[in-house]
């Protein structure tokens, strides 16, 4: 990452000269996510275990095509409104140059690809925790979570969220999450024109998904509140759970939902996108976590939204019964170490670049 972050619009416009230069810039993105392949094709082969299908890189890649339909026609939309051009046709070539539309998509255009192969990757990997490494430490977190508060989590929240329509809106916003990858990913690749800031995240968000939600999840693997009894037999949630299904019975629950095709999937030995079970650490904070670093970067207003967004999914990730708060607390610890660790590198790359900048200088005009 270089020291000095210029503006992508002080760049080339060409479409293909973009292309090559955000490609030279997300080299090592790519080779992380490359090499995070072959480690698990290896993994798969050394555990027998059927690798997912193309099928599911395939769907993960509609997926980001869908988001960035959606975010340029939403774009194109609220410009119509604003200028109320006398022909939207005409105006849908003033719309791509004056937003610089096919600039962005160039730029955005490795780091997507990279991620659209990359989530398929990670959900195998995820479905393959238990097969590796037996849910064991459910027992462990528990006991901590205990020791921490002086009581279950859930309990100590219950009496303050604990109602139908509060629940419900909780987990509204715990399955929106979901936008922080297919909406919040695009942006951060295609519209952050600070370079070192967007390298600085993307590396993040690859990196907590490898360290913190494949190798911490398989050398921690717990199953998570809601799944204890199924696995293990405790009947330690068994309230929490109950509340959670009279809720559904007056306010459909999405998360009962998810949780019974996680258990069908797993059931069953089907390896998909968005599949698997694991609850230490938990990576709907660290994700969540992870924008809200990136939100204070760009502004307080956003910083402060995406912080807020943080709290509400640090409480649904306990009051549905996904995880322990020990989950959360662990998550934050990791990202904060691997967003401090990637900018460190990033100084430090920057300034070695810099001293070879002023070293050849230098030896060009030694008596300046």
């Amino acid at each position: 990452m270089n020291s000095v972050s210029k503006p992508y619009s002080a760049q080339s416009s060409g479409f293909a000269r973009i292309l090559v230069s955000a490609m030279r810039e997300d080299l090592a993105l790519l080779l992380i996510i490359g090499v995070y392949y072959l480690a698990i094709r290896i993994m798969f082969f050394l555990y027998d275990l059927p690798f997912p299908p193309a099928s599911n890189f395939l769907k993960s890649g509609i997926f980001y095509i869908c988001s960035i339909i959606i975010i340029v026609g939403g774009g194109f939309i609220l410009a119509l409104l604003r200028d109320r051009p006398p022909s939207p046709f005409a105006f849908v070539a003033i719309f791509l140059e004056r937003y610089r539309i096919r600039e962005r998509l160039a730029l955005a255009l490795p780091a997507l690809t990279g991620t659209a192969l990359f989530l398929p990757i990670f959900s195998a990997a995820k479905s393959a925790i238990p097969y590796i490494n037996e849910f064991s430490y459910d027992q462990t977190f528990i006991n901590m979570d205990v020791a921490i508060h002086g009581d279950h989590a859930w309990k100590l929240i219950q009496p303050y969220i604990g109602y139908p329509i509060v629940t419900f809106l909780i987990a509204m916003c715990y399955h929106i999450w979901i936008l922080l990858l297919y909406t919040g990913v695009p942006l951060v690749s295609g519209w952050i024109e600070n370079k070192n800031l967007r390298q600085r995240f993307l590396l993040s968000y690859t990196l907590c998904w490898i360290i913190i939600g494949t190798l911490m999840a398989t050398m921690l693997s717990s199953a998570g509140p809601c799944f204890v009894e199924y696995f293990h037999g405790y009947k330690t949630f068994k309230p929490l759970m109950d509340y959670l299904y009279e809720v559904d019975s007056v306010y459909h629950l999405n998360a009962l939902e998810v949780q019974r095709a996680l258990l069908r999937w797993r059931e069953h030995d089907e390896y998909g996108l968005g599949r698997g079970i694991t609850a230490m650490p938990s990576m709907h904070v660290s994700i969540a976590f992870l924008f809200a670093l990136l939100g204070f970067k760009l502004s307080r207003g956003l910083g402060f939204c995406l912080a807020a967004f943080l709290l509400v999914i640090m409480i649904g990730s306990v009051h549905l019964g996904y995880h322990y708060a020990v989950d959360g607390y662990a998550s934050i610890v990791l990202t904060a170490g691997i967003w401090i660790a990637v900018g460190a590198i990033g100084h430090l790359n920057g300034a070695a670049s810099k001293a070879i900048e002023v070293g050849q200088a230098w030896s060009k005009n030694p008596k300046e």
